[in-house]
């Protein structure tokens, strides 16, 4: 198992490489250019937009989660919602 180095390169340095790997699949990018047209998306319009399966929608979702560039919001109608979420 390879250890990390992270600790090697400063945080800026870190937070670029987090951005590259969040936005290498194709998905990620399309979720990230539809919240900067709206400000916020509820789980059914994200589900619609994206021609993948639920689950995988979900996974690329927890990605973007883990990352840091997008956060759950509670909606009206008790809809989950998902908006970006940038660290600076």
């Amino acid at each position: 198992m390879a250890v990390t180095k992270d600790f090697l390169f400063d945080p800026d340095e870190q937070q670029i490489a987090r951005l590259g790997k969040a936005l290498m699949h194709p998905c990620r990018v399309r979720i990230i250019h539809a919240l900067l047209q709206s400000p916020v998306l509820s789980y059914p319009d994200l589900l619609s937009i994206i021609p993948l399966y639920r689950s995988s929608v979900d996974d690329h979702l927890r990605k973007l989660e883990r990352y840091e560039l997008l956060r759950r919001v509670n909606m009206i109608n008790n809809l989950a919602g998902y908006a970006l979420h940038f660290q600076q």
